[in-house]
């Protein structure tokens, strides 16, 4: 399953910082327990080196500052989300699969165990530990979902409309949705808009 989606994920990817190589993956998941222990704002780089059991020039010379190695989790674990991605979607999506995308998305990443860490803290910190550089991620992660919906409006499995405009709403949505749950669940929340909204015309006449 989703093989046939593996193209499209591909063509989102380009332009995004380079994967870590496996060699950091120590260094990251060591950073990550940290995240997850004491919060982004809370962890030194001390703190990672005594997680690794290696001297703090080591995490310097390996994976840099904080910030650096936030950024470099921030990388691994959406190249690997990709992944998951490419197994679970086959296209051309529809409608109905999209909501169920997003739905599988916003619930691996709400538990992720550095991001729930988060939305576990203080709320007045959530905005800026969850959503840090968002002008800059948005439009880069709207753009890896962009060549999928587009081939979905170009083949009419999804409503016509601006690809753009509906690639950058689902990442928008998503990140809300991220940092506050809806009362009702997720996939109802966002099937009650988006399935009327992207139903392709000749869909909804045979309804």
């Amino acid at each position: 399953m989703g093989s046939n989606t593996v193209p499209y994920i591909l063509a989102g990817a380009q332009g995004l910082p380079p994967l870590p190589p496996a060699t950091l993956d120590p260094l990251l998941d060591a950073a990550a327990r940290c995240f997850a222990r004491f919060g982004i704002d809370h962890t030194s780089v001390p703190d990672v080196a005594r997680e690794l059991r290696v001297n703090r020039a080591t995490v310097y010379r390996l994976g840099g500052n904080i910030e650096q190695l936030k950024r470099l989790l921030v990388t691994r674990e959406g190249y690997r989300m990709m992944a998951e991605l490419a197994t679970r979607v086959d296209a051309p999506l529809g409608p109905e699969q999209l909501v169920e995308t997003m739905t599988w998305a916003i619930t691996h990443i709400r538990e992720h165990p550095v991001v729930a860490r988060i939305l576990a803290g203080d709320a007045n910190s959530v905005p800026h530990e969850l959503f840090w550089d968002v002008d800059e991620r948005i439009p880069q992660i709207a753009s890896l979902v962009l060549p999928l919906i587009d081939s979905a409006i170009s083949g009419g499995h999804l409503a016509r409309r601006d690809p753009r405009v509906v690639a950058e709403w689902v990442i928008r949505i998503s990140a809300s949705l991220i940092a506050v749950q809806p009362e009702v669940g997720t996939e109802q929340f966002l099937a009650e808009i988006l399935i009327p909204a992207l139903t392709p015309a000749r869909s909804r006449k045979r309804e």
